[in-house]
């Protein structure tokens, strides 16, 4: 029994604390930073971008002379080297004749007639290399290396662009809906209204119980669409907060200052909507600073560093270096060193380098292609966002001239039913036509705080 009245204590002081916690409003500008911090699509643009640095800073090591330190032993079962007498005075009568008296007196004097060497040694080498000329393949490829990092750059900045674009329109949707809400709210308030006044003119025998009923109908079907919204409401924030990071609780019990409930999470409301045209900016210039053209641009440059890597493959090549090693192969320790030169002057590569020379011309130009091709169909991107803007606002103008229309239309009718030339039926349908034109109105500022942000946000 104490066991159950303690977890009820536990739960009822749970329960008040959640009820004390504030309620958690974010801005626009704020959840713009939280997605771009917690993505992980703008940590991995952050990896490639830092990959990109780190092959671009190996490149210029290629500009350095590379060193390295060799050393090896051996030791064969058997000597790699052996020289008789017969190999040094030939299979003569005579050199027979020398040989036998040789042979019989090199043991009496200590002497080996068989010469052998390799069977063990030991080599250590420090050597340095230095390129000269390779055809000019170390300063392109630093060159692409250094594209390489920009196009990371620029594929970054693309990245968020495109995740503030998923958030905003998610944002505003979200507020969409809860703008939508509260027209609903007041909708099922002024239906409250008239089921009142409509009951009171039954009880006068002014209306009849069909005139209540329709009335009450009306009354269920929109709580019914409240609680529906409602419904999509909560989905719309869990969405966008998972897009930015935010961590939620979806019972209010289980909330926290870290995790806040997710009907306690608001985003604001719909900012005072200007004209387009205060945001017009020259189409060319948008283009030219888009992350798109860029890139463009830099895949062609890159095709034509290829390019010339290709043909520096087929260049004579002109390396210099040193050396200095130790040895001990022929029973004998040595030190020395050297320099050298080498030229390498390819000729059997010349018939394939030509075809794939060729091959990168071919693939320079395609790309210079596609970039003019591509750039065209971004420009009208730009264009036909800043119609869709325009369209939007224009819609912006037209629903508010149905809103307002609908709303002369309830006065008058609720002015004619007073009177009693109009039914509740006329009364409730009026309200209905000022709900759905007060929802479309609602809708298109959407649309065009999405259409316009869009806009805002490319070429920045």
């Amino acid at each position: 029994m104490q066991s159950i009245k303690y977890r009820a204590t536990a739960i009822a002081a749970a329960l008040f604390t959640a009820l004390m916690l504030p309620a958690q409003t974010l801005t626009i500008e704020e959840c713009r930073q939280m997605a771009v911090e917690s993505s992980s699509r703008t940590k991995n643009a952050e990896l490639d971008k830092k990959s990109a640095l780190e092959q671009k800073k190996e490149a210029l090591w290629a500009y350095f002379p590379s060193a390295s330190i060799n050393g090896g032993t051996f030791y064969a079962l058997n000597p790699m080297l052996e020289i008789t007498l017969k190999d040094v005075l030939g299979s003569s009568d005579m050199a027979q004749s020398l040989i036998s008296e040789i042979e019989s007196y090199a043991h009496s004097y200590g002497i080996n007639p068989v010469y052998t060497a390799l069977s063990k040694g030991q080599v250590a080498t420090l050597s340095v290399s230095q390129p000269v000329f390779v055809g000019g393949r170390i300063v392109n490829s630093n060159r692409l290396a250094k594209l390489g990092y920009e196009a990371a750059s620029l594929k970054q900045t693309l990245t968020e662009r495109e995740i503030l674009d998923e958030v905003e329109s998610a944002y505003w949707q979200t507020v969409s809906l809860e703008e939508k809400n509260k027209t609903l709210n007041q909708a099922i308030a002024l239906v409250e209204n008239i089921c009142g006044t409509v009951s009171a003119a039954v009880g006068a025998g002014l209306a009849t119980r069909t005139d209540l009923l329709q009335a009450e109908q009306k009354l269920s079907s929109l709580k019914s669409d409240a609680t529906k919204l409602s419904n999509g409401i909560i989905l719309s924030k869990m969405n966008l907060c998972n897009l930015i990071g935010q961590d939620f609780a979806v019972l209010k019990a289980a909330s926290s200052v870290e995790k806040p409930y997710i009907g306690d999470i608001s985003f604001g409301s719909l900012p005072v909507l200007e004209s387009p045209e205060k945001f017009y900016r020259d189409e060319e210039e948008i283009c030219r600073s888009m992350e798109e053209v860029k890139l463009l641009s830099l895949s062609e440059e890159a095709s034509r560093l290829q390019k010339k890597i290709t043909v520096g493959e087929s260049l004579p090549q002109l390396s210099i270096g040193a050396s200095y090693g130790y040895n001990n192969i022929l029973n004998h320790q040595s030190v020395n060193g050297m320099v050298y030169a080498m030229v390498k002057i390819p000729l059997t590569d010349w018939g394939g380098g030509s075809h794939k020379i060729r091959n990168k011309e071919y693939q320079a130009q395609k790309a210079a292609n596609d970039r003019e091709y591509l750039s065209e169909q971004v420009l009208l991107g730009v264009r036909k966002l800043w119609m869709d803007a325009v369209a939007a606002w224009q819609q912006i103008d037209a629903e508010q001239q149905a809103t307002a229309v609908a709303e002369a239309r309830l006065k008058s009718v609720e002015a004619d039913y007073k009177a009693g030339l109009a039914t509740s039926s006329d009364l409730l349908q009026a309200q209905t036509s000022l709900l759905e034109s007060r929802q479309n109105l609602t809708d298109s500022q959407t649309a065009y705080q999405i259409a316009i942000r869009k806009y805002l946000n490319v070429g920045r």
